[in-house]
């Protein structure tokens, strides 16, 4: 399998550095150069020609999303992953707008980081679980989906035989929540709502916390 070449572009030498260091282990990614901002990103992207640029947000000259509409008008073959600290529902909906083929948070493992490069070069889009599920939210709310009246009587038994803990998660997903954020709230570890969160997907048959927050949301619990 070919190298994966990547070009990392953000506005602080300690990520870029870091990100490139770790990245050079990898024998699936080549990192061919680095940015410090959007303005100098398209340069970067018309000589070095990368296969994925690893996109910084907030940075100054140009931002992160304005570069990625330029370099996207001249080279759309050049797929482009926003990795920033924000999981602002705003920043997503202009990434994916403007043509981002994926959205990570910083704070990523860096072999889900490798994980997602390869799915982005195979042409899957990939985002962390926060934004996964803040992009589950918005497009719920712009497209709502009514659950059919029998279905919701069978939805509602399968609530009320969950344990007050169980409830209390499930209606932190209908707002958004990430497990960390759940866990922040209650109290508990991460690891110990992952827990909670598998039972309460087989309570409702559900195969991932999406279409359970989902679930959650069109219940009203958003």
């Amino acid at each position: 399998m070919a190298l994966i070449k990547v070009l990392i572009v953000d506005d602080q030498t300690l990520i870029r550095d870091g990100l490139s260091s770790l990245l050079s282990f990898r024998k699936e990614v080549e990192v061919v150069g680095t940015a410090e901002n959007g303005l100098s990103a398209i340069k970067a992207s018309l000589e070095l020609k990368p296969d994925i640029i690893l996109m910084d947000i907030r940075m100054p000259v140009m931002d992160g999303i304005t570069a990625l509409k330029k370099i996207k008008e001249k080279q759309d073959n050049i797929r482009v992953i926003m990795l920033t600290t924000f999981d602002d529902q705003d920043y997503i909906v202009k990434s994916l707008k403007a043509g981002a083929e994926g959205y990570l948070l910083k704070d990523i493992p860096i072999e889900n980081l490798v994980r997602a490069l390869q799915q982005v070069s195979g042409g899957t889009f990939q985002a962390t679980e926060a934004v996964v599920t803040r992009l589950a939210s918005i497009l719920e709310r712009k497209q709502p989906e009514k659950i059919d009246t029998s279905a919701l009587d069978i939805i509602k038994e399968c609530y009320e035989k969950l344990s007050e803990r169980e409830k209390k998660i499930f209606e932190y997903l209908g707002r958004g929540m990430t497990n960390k954020e759940i866990a922040k709230k209650m109290d508990l570890t991460e690891g110990t709502i992952k827990n909670y969160m598998t039972n309460i997907l087989a309570s409702f048959d559900k195969r991932d916390r999406t279409q359970l927050a989902l679930l959650a949301y069109k219940l009203g619990y958003g």
